[in-house]
């Protein structure tokens, strides 16, 4: 449901969107690291004040949650991330994981994700993939909506009992900077 209040001081668009059992053949957000197939559900309400796209995006308030299952991620493959984590030398597990982080598609079974939006400013409130394999993710941050920028992390525990290796998505949302997040995981390497 979609309703513009266009007569109200200030204007008002009001959202209450739902999504049950889509079907995803190709990338959904046309970001790096993206959502590629899938079946999709989820619902928003959603809620903004202006007289202009940029006022409506500054006011942007609710909440979303997306739910997938049986899809892909592309933009990097946690599962060769698990793979190169495992390798007996140090230095080949750096590369690996770094390869792996740089791209690749990971399979999941089921992928959850939650946002609180206020003033134009989505925060990320759960975020959580059960992926083909076994493995777990998670993610975590903010996307700026008024201002185009986006601070995301991806992460996964590619041993038992180790840190967290990521990859953070920061920026620009149209060209975000991609950062491996693998110091952590690298020191407890070292160290056992």
């Amino acid at each position: 449901q979609l309703l513009v209040e266009s007569m109200a001081a200030p204007p008002r668009l009001l959202a209450d969107l739902q999504l049950t059992d889509a079907t995803l053949a190709g990338p959904l957000f046309g970001q790096p690291v993206d959502l590629s197939a899938g079946r999709l559900g989820g619902e928003a309400q959603l809620i903004a004040l202006g007289h202009s796209p940029a006022g409506l995006l500054a006011t942007l308030s609710g909440s979303a949650k997306l739910r997938a299952r049986d899809g892909v991620l592309v933009g990097l493959d946690l599962g060769a991330a698990a793979v190169a984590a495992a390798q007996s030398s140090l230095a080949e597990a750096e590369a690996g994981l770094r390869d792996a982080l740089a791209g690749g598609a990971t399979a999941f079974e089921t992928l959850n994700a939650g946002l609180r939006i206020a003033d134009g400013q989505a925060h990320v409130t759960e975020s959580s993939a059960a992926l083909v394999g076994g493995s777990t993710a998670s993610g975590e941050g903010t996307i700026d909506f008024a201002h185009g920028r986006l601070d995301l992390r991806l992460l996964t525990r590619p041993v038992a009992e180790a840190p967290m290796v990521g990859l953070r998505l920061t920026g620009p949302v149209a060209a975000p900077r991609r950062l491996l997040e693998l110091a952590d995981f690298l020191r407890w390497r070292a160290e056992h």
